[in-house]
């Protein structure tokens, strides 16, 4: 049988065990940059406005038609707790053409608000890290 002092430590060693996975929990810094939440971030009409929002605005540099260049550029941003393009994160994560490259950039830094994105557990909006992939053919 299970002497009266163990049963004691074994409580006790629960006990603060939970108390300290509830601080740890309690801790996360919110204001890192997230890859993936719960809840990603949502462009205004969902990713079908998304790509209209950017056919809409990419216009395909004439020098680059001349030369023939096509492809797809990606570009990685934030997205901020309130749904906003941080405009200073904005860069080429694969590159095509500096011409492209440029346009790209141009595209996401008009882009509107989003409905940011959210961590279910710690009841908050989240900055969101995002690649999108801009195609110019």
């Amino acid at each position: 049988m299970i002497s009266r002092l163990t049963f004691l430590t074994l409580l006790v060693c629960v006990f603060v065990g939970q108390n300290s996975f509830s601080q740890e929990k309690a801790e996360i810094d919110t204001t890192e940059i997230w890859h993936a939440v719960d809840v990603m971030p949502v462009f205004p009409g969902n990713e079908p406005a998304l790509f209209k929002f950017i056919s809409s605005n990419l216009k395909y540099p004439e020098e680059a038609k001349t030369k023939n260049i096509k492809g797809t550029v990606f570009i990685e941003f934030v997205i901020d707790t309130v749904g906003n393009v941080r405009p200073e994160t904005v860069k080429v994560k694969k590159s095509l053409h500096p011409l492209l490259d440029d346009e790209a950039i141009r595209v996401v830094k008009l882009l509107p608000q989003w409905k940011p994105g959210f961590i279910t557990i710690l009841n908050k909006p989240a900055e969101v890290n995002y690649v999108l992939p801009f195609q110019f053919k």
